[in-house]
């Protein structure tokens, strides 16, 4: 092969590589962007696996599946309509609430409710634990009578027999 011959094939090769950089057609800036990014992680990873180009650019991009980059990449939006219920809430974000009578009553009501459910789930709370440690008190009780005898100064000795024969259940 002779120098010409080589010139010939490297000048043809240079113009199908412009030619086929002329091919993608570069819509938005974000792809720009990502054409530039993807084109020098290419020379940084040569390892980098990477798609045929599409139909519709002819650009060939690495495969992220599923993540907003492949999204970018490829131009399918990022989010579907209906999918995601936050562009929903921001759509009615700045929008001024009429005044509806209704709608404070049942409010006003609903957190009324709320408080009086709050306030029966304490109650059922603090007795179930009034509950469990009822044992536990009668059991302190009673031996803080038979032990503290003398301060109480009892004239009969019934109420302290009493407190021994409780204590003495309450251990077996």
């Amino acid at each position: 092969m002779s120098s010409q011959q080589r010139a010939h094939t490297t000048t043809s090769a240079v113009t199908s590589e412009s030619a086929s950089s002329k091919q993608t057609t570069i819509s938005t800036p974000i792809q720009l962007i990502l054409v530039f990014s993807l084109r020098s992680a290419e020379r940084q990873l040569p390892g980098l696996r990477l798609r045929k180009p599409s139909a519709k650019s002819g650009v060939s991009f690495p495969t992220f599946p599923r993540t907003s980059f492949s999204r970018l990449a490829t131009g399918t939006p990022l989010i579907f309509p209906g999918q995601d219920s936050i562009l929903e809430f921001e759509k009615h974000r700045n929008v001024s609430v009429k005044y509806d009578r209704e709608l404070v009553q049942t409010t006003i009501t609903a957190i009324d409710r709320v408080a009086a459910i709050n306030a029966k789930r304490e109650k059922a709370f603090y007795s179930a634990r009034m509950t469990a440690a009822a044992p536990v008190v009668r059991k302190s009780m009673a031996a803080e009578v038979v032990k503290e005898r003398h301060v109480l100064q009892l004239k009969d000795d019934k109420v302290v027999e009493a407190a021994e024969s409780r204590l003495s259940v309450i251990t077996a």
